[in-house]
């Protein structure tokens, strides 16, 4: 049975506001994603049999090959939009930009708000999080959580009043709004189906993969112009029965990623599409989301090119007890480990790496303390990007960025990585600092 729904959505274009209606269909798992909406009316439609051609590779790509090729509606000409060119992500000038962000949990779950507005204002955390030198925020949601009704929100509205009776696209406006205002950017996350379940596959019994897909190019359109906004991750930590390179339309990771991806392109085509890993592939158990040996042989191909981006991640023996940890040659066997599993992608210049989740709650001399340090170090050495996760407390096996009352960055943690953060005056993976627009980026 297909049950069909429309809501006026607004456009946010450069404070252009345009109500247009998504027809969003919640049918069989796996549909088409042909039937995807297009905004080919402003833009030149780009589907998989309509591949634009690859850019060149090294420094002629990093001013993104694909603008010439795109027709550009008004104001969007002007966005600071990201693209790849090799292994980095350059900005518009072509000045690298390297991903030091932190994840800002909670509106996956049943709080149906990121976490710590109950103590906090949503503007302080904005400032602490750009003060303390982070350059993006990975933003978790749910599909559940765009459906039009209304939600008990975890929200303590004496703090933050201005939040009082939004709905969770308005939300998701205010804290990208101020988000940008503060030369912050924003990876969108798909981080559940619904609040109360994370699914192996990207689809499930509540969340079909069309709905998954409408869901996707609503959101690419309503920040259409909005370059904040500047990219998506398109489903957390495939794994169970998710594969790669199989072709069967069920389970194959990388096909449901290149057909969400195209989608998402079609309408929004200058987003970068991060993609993560599977868990398994041929007997190489892995963590959830971040095995991605098989982008070897069969990598993800999308309708734009210079706009992929590989996001595995890693975690530490609090997670899971890996019997790496326990080798003999640890610490020194984690190298191998990580080029074995993503870290080959960014060195042989296939595409940018951004690990997408680490943390742990020890930085002493204990395995989950010399792990996180010689991860760092790592990404550090092959000017890697992250997010670190998660920037609130409340997780079951993580500590948390801020201290247990939302008041201040744990100094500890925040000091491991304070190095690698982007800022006027914070070492990083610089060349030079230059400030661009109110962003701090590297030439």
């Amino acid at each position: 049975m297909i049950v069909l729904w429309s809501l006026a959505r607004p456009l946010r274009v450069f404070g252009l506001i345009t109500s247009i209606s998504i027809l969003t269909s919640f049918a069989n798992p796996l549909v088409a994603a042909s039937q995807s909406t297009s905004f080919s009316s402003q833009y030149r439609s780009v589907s998989s049999a309509d591949k634009l051609a690859p850019g060149p590779s090294g420094d002629d790509c990093r001013l993104d090959p694909a603008l010439p090729q795109l027709v550009e509606p008004p104001d969007v000409g002007q966005a600071d939009y990201l693209h790849t060119c090799g292994n980095r992500v350059y900005d518009r000038e072509g000045r690298a930009f390297n991903v030091v962000g932190i994840n800002w949990f909670g509106l996956e779950t049943a709080a149906f708000a990121p976490r710590g507005l109950v103590k906090r204002n949503w503007k302080d955390i904005l400032n602490e999080i750009a003060r303390n030198g982070y350059n993006t925020i990975r933003l978790p949601f749910s599909n559940e959580a765009l459906e039009p009704r209304p939600f008990q929100r975890a929200i303590n509205y004496d703090l933050n009043p201005d939040l009082w009776g939004l709905s969770t696209l308005e939300l998701m406006d205010r804290i990208i709004e101020g988000a940008g205002a503060r030369g912050l950017r924003i990876i969108l996350d798909r981080h559940r189906p619904t609040s109360n379940e994370q699914s192996p596959l990207w689809y499930s019994q509540a969340v079909s993969e069309q709905r998954w897909i409408d869901d996707w190019t609503m959101l690419a359109l309503r920040y259409l112009g909005d370059d904040t906004v500047v990219a998506v991750d398109l489903h957390n930590e495939p794994h169970g029965d998710a594969t790669w390179g199989t072709g069967d339309p069920y389970t194959d990771w990388r096909l449901a990623a290149q057909r969400a991806g195209d989608a998402v392109l079609a309408v929004n085509p200058y987003l970068l599409i991060f993609v993560q890993g599977i868990a398994d592939y041929e007997g190489d158990f892995f963590w959830w989301g971040a095995q991605l040996r098989p982008a070897a042989r069969f990598p993800v191909v999308l309708s734009v090119p210079n706009r992929l981006v590989y996001s595995p991640r890693d975690y530490g023996p609090e997670v899971y007890d890996q019997a790496y940890f326990h080798d003999p040659t640890f610490p020194a066997n984690l190298r191998g480990i990580w080029d074995s599993r993503w870290g080959y992608l960014h060195a042989e210049g296939t595409a940018p790496v951004v690990l997408g989740e680490f943390d742990g709650p020890s930085l002493g001399d204990d395995i989950s303390g010399i792990w996180q340090r010689t991860l760092l170090r790592y990404l550090f050495a092959n000017r890697i990007g992250f997010v670190v996760w998660p920037l609130d407390r409340d997780v079951w096996d993580q500590p948390g960025r801020l201290g247990g009352l939302w008041s201040v960055f744990t100094r500890e943690q925040h000091n491991l990585a304070k190095s690698f953060l982007l800022h006027p005056d914070l070492n990083g993976f610089q060349d030079t600092i230059v400030k661009n627009n109110g962003r701090w980026s590297k030439r």
